[in-house]
């Protein structure tokens, strides 16, 4: 991945649904995303898990930039499948809130 790919990747996920601290660990949906709780009950739990890894591959990438590459890769995800899902994830309004609501809770 060269550098303009890891700004576009940073910008990105900072930006494209929603605009944090690093936490490698996936944490429930309930604690990351606490005031988006009618969009979450609305997720099944498929897309609990699918929104859940999103949000804590963007916060490690908001926290660290430079290791967008080896995040991608420790979560087992491509560039392109990252961007994918931030697309997918950005056509969906509860998908969306819940993604918003988490990354804004960390500012």
């Amino acid at each position: 991945m060269n550098r303009a790919q890891l700004v576009m990747l940073s910008l990105l996920a900072a930006t494209l649904v929603g605009c944090g601290s690093s936490d490698s660990t996936e944490q429930p949906i309930e604690k990351m995303v606490p005031q988006a709780d009618t969009a979450t009950a609305k997720l099944n739990t498929a897309d609990q898990a699918r929104v859940t890894k999103v949000i804590t591959i963007a916060k490690e990438i908001r926290a660290n930039a430079a290791q967008a590459q080896s995040i991608l890769e420790n979560h087992g995800m491509t560039l392109q499948q990252f961007e994918d899902e931030l697309y997918a994830i950005s056509a969906d309004a509860d998908l969306s809130a819940v993604y918003n609501a988490a990354l804004d809770a960390d500012g």
